[in-house]
């Protein structure tokens, strides 16, 4: 749902079917130009990837007259194999370099052989020079990747999370 909200309709000039269904008249329609004007209108698709969550099917459940997104989706989530499902979709804690591989592996499927940018990942840093955790979880997301690409994805680059990429947010960066 998530993926084909976004790729879709670059890819296909309008939204999954199953996604139509699900929101009815709440999604705007594309009209030929419309869909003509997005279809393949992209140089790459940049992917952020930290975590994976746990999803089941949820479509049985009772839906409140003014349904959202969330009802759309019809799915329950869990953050980690343990946890609580909610409708909320959570982010995951728990790192998941497996789940980088099959989503790269989903979308070459589903879209085509689409040109793909990693365009973050990585995990916090316990803020010593002894950092064999980060390290651990780059080796495995980089393998990963490795394999996808090995396996037909279309990757070309990869960028890692840095603490240089929230200045911004904290209002320490003045341009």
């Amino acid at each position: 749902f998530m993926y084909g909200w976004i790729l879709h309709p670059l890819v296909f000039g309008d939204y999954p079917e199953t996604m139509k269904k699900a929101a009815g008249s709440r999604l705007p329609l594309f009209s030929d130009y419309e869909s003509e004007l997005v279809t393949n209108a992209f140089d790459f698709i940049g992917l952020n990837h930290y975590t994976s969550n746990y999803v089941s099917d949820n479509s049985n459940a009772v839906k409140a007259p003014l349904q959202d997104v969330t009802d759309d989706i019809s799915s329950l989530f869990w953050a980690s194999k343990n946890s609580t499902p909610t409708r909320e979709f959570l982010p995951g804690t728990s790192l998941d370099p497996r789940g980088l591989e099959l989503a790269l592996e989903y979308l070459q499927e589903k879209y085509g052989n689409l040109l793909f940018y990693i365009q973050e990942n990585g995990s916090g840093s316990n803020a010593t020079l002894d950092d064999v955790g980060r390290i651990d979880c780059l080796t495995q997301y980089i393998a990963a990747t490795l394999r996808s690409i090995r396996n037909g994805a279309n990757v070309k680059g990869y960028c890692v999370w840095s603490f240089m990429d929230q200045y911004e947010m904290f209002g320490d960066y003045k341009a």
